[in-house]
């Protein structure tokens, strides 16, 4: 299962970079108002982020606008994206939270970096598909890290 699998490459690579960035702020500002309180960060309401990510992100334009901007290889309605945007938000919570966490008690106390959901105690998904997901995301970036090391030391 993939997400955003409706939209072409460039154009799914760049939502997902504009939702990482939009939430990292988006975050920050919860845990400001809020603190770092587990079970309030578990359940933070996915689903109104993403609405909220939609709404700031279309503007005064039409959904049609968002269309053009993010191509897709079929037709696609705004509650599949908002779905999905929904999904991935909360697949970046937890690494969100170990950011704001680390930046809080400061290296001392949270050395290394994010591997992981296992990573940060008591954090959870709200969609089960994402523990699957996040460790397929995590066993690529481990196969490019060993691709991209590997040539380094053949030259």
């Amino acid at each position: 299962m993939e997400l955003f699998d409706y939209l072409n490459e460039r154009d799914k690579k760049g939502l997902k970079i504009a939702i990482g960035q939009w939430l990292g702020y988006k975050f920050s500002n919860i845990v400001k108002e809020n603190g770092l309180e587990i079970n309030f960060i578990n359940n933070i309401d996915r689903m109104k982020l993403a609405e909220q990510f939609m709404n700031e992100r279309i503007g005064r334009h039409t959904f049609t606008d968002f269309k053009r901007w993010y191509w897709g290889n079929r037709d696609y309605e705004r509650y599949e994206i908002e779905n999905d945007i929904a999904q991935f938000i909360d697949l970046k919570i937890p690494k969100n939270y170990y950011a704001c966490l680390k930046e809080s008690l400061g290296e001392e106390y949270i050395k290394g970096e994010y591997k992981g959901i296992d990573t940060v105690d008591g954090i959870s998904f709200s969609y089960e598909e994402n523990y699957k997901l996040e460790e397929m995301t995590l066993e690529r970036i481990q196969i490019n890290m060993n691709i991209n090391k590997t040539k380094k030391y053949k030259k």
